[in-house]
């Protein structure tokens, strides 16, 4: 089996030492000394995650902590909700501080001065991906690779697409963060995006469910009772016109593309509102009318009740 050594920002030789003999690591602390001297070990330890392969000699170990040759991490960012909840994911898989990563994701002038939002639409810097990482990269520096990957992202047929819709990239991400709470079902993207962009064009309100969710942290809720649409939050869209401050979970791209999709006018509807289907698992039935609306809308709160789900 494949081991590491993690060996943390400021530690000393003789930390280095101890852990080695701590955890067992080397077949010889002896041998292990012995290279360190010869190599210059002693006044050059190098953070980060070394891969201990079966079979590695200790000479082999040596050079590696001594040259920083550490292995990177593949660093799988997917669907977070929260800030808090991405923090620590982060702060699992690399040797960034979870309060020091919070902290800029949190600060309204770091993020208006790097990124040209507010801090609200921090996570839209994000998009699911797998990266690789240095485990010992700092705060700052992940900040800053994550915004080059986003330029890549946003490049000039995204930003073209977001322009002619007339919403900012954060702006898209944040429709894209609801739509991607709505459905996995690609096709019905394209389509739920297109619901919000109609509504948010005729001036009505969103009324999205997973926006009532978010604010009310409960992640768990089946069912939205009206009740619950009252919660007091500047998410709760049937409260507010408009957009949510900022996004409610990281989308995927296949999510942001399908509402910068809609500036093809092929693929422009008139459907204004929509429910979870009670024949087709998954997915949606959409409506132009909001006569038609109620119609689908009880179907499905039967269906709900017929399998007792409150």
């Amino acid at each position: 089996n494949i081991r590491f050594l993690y060996i943390k920002k400021g530690t000393t030789y003789e930390q280095l030492i101890d852990e080695l003999e701590e955890k067992n690591i080397v077949s010889s602390i002896f041998s292990f000394k012995l290279n360190a001297k010869l190599f210059g070990l002693r006044n050059r330890v190098c953070e980060g995650r070394y891969e201990l392969k079966p079979g590695m000699s200790i000479n082999k170990l040596v050079r590696l902590i001594k040259n920083g040759q550490q292995s990177p991490v593949n660093l799988v960012i997917r669907k977070f909700r929260t800030k808090e909840e991405f923090v620590h994911f982060i702060s699992q898989k690399l040797e960034i501080d979870s309060s020091e990563l919070l902290s800029l994701l949190n600060d309204s002038t770091y993020q208006k001065n790097n990124f040209g939002w507010k801090k609200e639409d921090a996570l839209s810097l994000f998009t699911q991906n797998t990266f690789q990482f240095y485990w010992n990269t700092s705060a700052k520096d992940f900040m800053n690779r994550m915004k080059s990957e986003y330029d890549k992202f946003w490049n000039n047929q995204r930003l073209e697409k977001a322009k002619q819709l007339g919403f900012t990239p954060a702006e898209i991400t944040t429709i894209a963060s609801i739509v991607d709470e709505e459905t996995n079902i690609e096709t019905d993207k394209l389509n739920i995006a297109a619901v919000y962009i109609n509504r948010l064009r005729k001036k009505m309100k969103l009324e999205a469910d997973p926006t009532i969710k978010f604010a009310m942290n409960r992640f768990d809720l089946k069912r939205i009772y009206l009740k619950q649409t009252k919660f007091e939050s500047p998410y709760n869209t049937y409260l507010n016109e408009g957009l949510p401050p900022g996004l409610i979970c990281i989308p995927s791209a296949s999510s942001i593309d399908a509402v910068l999709a809609y500036s093809d006018k092929n693929l422009q509807n008139d459907f204004l509102y929509f429910c979870a289907s009670p024949y087709r698992f998954g997915y949606s039935d959409f409506a132009k009318t909001y006569d038609q609306q109620k119609k689908n809308a009880k179907r499905y709160q039967h269906y709900l009740d017929s399998l007792n789900i409150h």
